[in-house]
Parts: C-alpha cells; structure tokens; sequence
C-alpha cells in the first residue's frame, strides 16, 4: 500500500517536472589487447641437491640438552654412531650417581 502510494506520488512529481528521470549510465568495455605470445608451459622445478658436507642441522633446545648432560652434540653425520655410544655411556653413569 505504501509502495503504491510512493509510486503514485513519484508519478505526479515526475508529470510536474518536480523531479527528473536519471540516463542510464552506459558501460564501456575496453579490451586491451595482450598480444604477443604468452607463458608456453610451467618450467621444470630443480630438484634439491642433498649436502654432501655431512653437516647436521641441530635445534638449538636439542644442543641446549646435550649440555645438560656434558655431552658434545654431533656436528655431523659420520660421528652419529660414537654419540650414541657416549649417550649410552652417560645414560649409565647418571643412573649409578643418581642426577
């Protein structure tokens, strides 16, 4: 009822010249043109080459505990065995002096 009203009343305003109807915006599309020749393929990804140095990449918390215990942390992968055996060592003192 009220849209009716609000119709009739923007009708008569309209025929009165009180208010004017709005143009109609016209949309423009502009295409750019690329040209030239685009991307032809994804390149192959490098495969990631394995350090061949032997170096070990160590938390720093995990060094942190080897110190709690007075041991040298590896520093890299051929001495892995002889840590071992020296964490084994330890394991074994510290449960006879009872730390």
């Amino acid at each position: 009822m009220i849209n009716e009203y609000n119709k009739n009343d923007l009708d008569t305003k309209m025929k009165d010249g009180k208010i004017l109807l709005a143009q109609p915006k016209k949309e423009e599309v502009t295409v750019i043109g690329g040209g030239g020749k685009g991307k032809k393929g994804k390149k192959p990804k490098q495969q990631k080459v394995a350090d061949s140095t032997g170096v070990l990449k160590i938390d720093l918390e995990v060094i942190k505990k080897f110190g709690l215990i007075n041991v040298s942390p590896p520093v890299d992968g051929s001495v892995l065995d002889e840590k071992i055996e020296e964490l084994k060592k330890r394991l074994v003192t510290l449960g006879q002096e009872g730390e």
